[in-house]
């Protein structure tokens, strides 16, 4: 007889790198769970088959599992598989532009009482929250959230959750113009990932060098970098990564003047974060490809992409009032 506890934390210790193996062996857990009438077993199945389905790219899918696990919750107490579903929710639903639901699930997360949410689901809400402000171009209001989680992963047991908020902390530093601080956060962070290792923050780490490396002109470590990272990417089937990866190296392409692969790039990326909804990346790219069909002279198709851009834009950020801003500003005292 298959014993539940070894099978489970297999699937939650490969989901990061064997991500379609995870799905199975969840799926497999889930179905243990049920024959044996034990519905705590069946959340966390459940709760590991939505977050390797979410590493997936497949959401909507994902985010059923996870709604599925808080729902046995109303018969049994979940613990703090409560809180580790509420954050990957969030995260499903932060994946989709829907900012407003995004910000209630992280916040919620935050209101969750210790028996319901360890010390790891609270680091990652407040990075949530961080993220949350990037998409609104709030970067130093994200950054203070992701500095603030920084500060509560000094336990060596949390290392992963120091690496993903450092992540964080360098794409902030990125986007407000201090490369030298970006490269100092990336340099901490890959140690703690290759000693925990962990393959979309892996491939995260060498995206954003390939954003800094070609903020400072060189294109060809840039691409360096991107061929890793998409590597990483596509081998665990991470489609958020691979869509985010290829507008990058879309940058790259085309300012190399290489217009035939920056459109291949481009396009491949803005077809991959359709698929999945994903409405900045899709944002993203329009935005380089109004760029490019402008420095080839097609000002229709350019215009087109920068309209399209632009009505995005619009739509992300217009999601979330001014009081739920001033409460993810409060926050950040807990």
């Amino acid at each position: 007889m298959t014993d539940l506890r070894p099978l489970l934390d297999r699937v939650r210790r490969i989901i990061p790198s064997q991500t379609v193996e995870a799905i199975a062996q969840a799926a497999q857990a889930r179905e243990l769970a049920r024959q044996r009438a034990l519905p705590l077993a069946e959340a966390e199945a459940l709760l590991l088959h939505g977050q390797a389905m979410l590493m997936f790219g497949r959401f909507e899918k994902g985010r059923a599992a996870l709604l599925a696990s808080l729902e046995i919750g109303r018969g049994v107490e979940l613990g703090p598989l409560h809180g580790e579903a509420l954050q990957q929710i969030a995260r499903s639903y932060y994946a989709q532009g829907d900012y407003d639901r995004t910000a209630e699930c992280w916040l919620a997360c935050l209101d969750l009482p210790p028996e319901q949410a360890d010390g790891d689901v609270r680091c990652l809400a407040h990075i949530g929250l961080g993220q949350l402000l990037y998409a609104q171009e709030q970067f130093e209001s994200a950054l203070a959230h992701h500095s603030h989680a920084v500060d509560l992963t000094v336990d060596p047991a949390l290392a992963l959750y120091r690496a993903a908020a450092l992540i964080n902390v360098a794409a902030d530093q990125l986007q407000l113009g201090r490369l030298d601080e970006a490269e100092a956060a990336l340099d901490e962070a890959l140690p703690l990932i290759r000693l925990n290792p962990h393959a979309e923050h892996e491939a995260e780490v060498y995206g954003l060098r390939a954003q800094i490396t070609l903020a400072r002109g060189d294109i060809e470590r840039a691409q360096r970098h991107l061929r890793v990272a998409l590597k990483l990417s596509r081998l665990n089937s991470n489609g958020w990564g691979e869509a985010f990866n290829l507008i990058t190296l879309g940058r790259c392409s085309l300012a190399a003047g290489d217009f035939d692969h920056a459109r291949d790039e481009l396009v491949q990326a803005l077809a991959l974060a359709e698929a999945m909804g994903t409405t900045s990346l899709a944002a993203r790219a329009h935005q380089v490809l109004a760029e490019l069909f402008q420095r080839l002279g097609q000002a229709a198709d350019a215009q087109a992409h920068l309209e399209r851009f632009g009505k995005l834009r619009e739509q992300l950020l217009g999601q979330l009032s001014a009081s739920r801003f001033a409460t993810m500003e409060l926050r950040l005292a807990d």
